[in-house]
């Protein structure tokens, strides 16, 4: 009997070919998110999807669970590095009536880094679930600015 211990197995193409559904947004080069000291609810913004198996399912900065992996668990990670060691927090949410709503489930908060990672564990999903991932700022005097690094992205994978 064999074991996949890597969820990606690179082929002869350098490729990755999954062995499950997966996704991975990053913000690009281009593009820096100012963070205001006082908008404790800033969406982030994902303007480069670096890979989607799903089929187009990350779009607009949010990823939106296809109907045929509607009860299956996901995980989901979302990272961010700032210019400023501040006390700041991430969020992962979910949105289950088309992106009204939202409900936190991973929260992380930091007083001293710029660097900051929060993970959801395996989370059932439905169709048309909207995850997206927000950052705040909360207490800080003055504007903070989201790097456009591989530090700054959102992931996710069926478990």
């Amino acid at each position: 009997m064999s074991y996949v211990i890597n969820p990606f197995l690179t082929g002869s193409s350098g490729a990755a070919t999954p062995y499950s559904a997966s996704f991975k947004a990053v913000k690009s080069a281009t593009t820096q998110q100012t963070i205001a000291a006082s908008d404790n609810n800033q969406e982030i913004v994902f303007d480069s999807v670096s890979w989607d198996t799903f089929g187009s399912s990350f779009a607009s900065n949010r990823f939106t669970v296809p109907g045929a992996y509607s009860g299956r668990y996901m995980n989901f990670t979302a990272g961010v590095e700032t210019t400023v060691a501040a006390t700041h927090n991430i969020y992962i949410e979910v949105s289950t009536d088309g992106g009204t709503g939202w409900t936190e489930i991973a929260v992380n908060g930091d007083l001293t880094s710029r660097f900051m990672t929060a993970s959801t564990g395996p989370f059932l999903a439905a169709t048309d679930d909207i995850f997206r991932v927000r950052y705040e700022l909360p207490g800080f005097a003055s504007d903070t600015f989201m790097n456009n690094t591989d530090k700054t992205f959102f992931s996710g994978y069926v478990t």
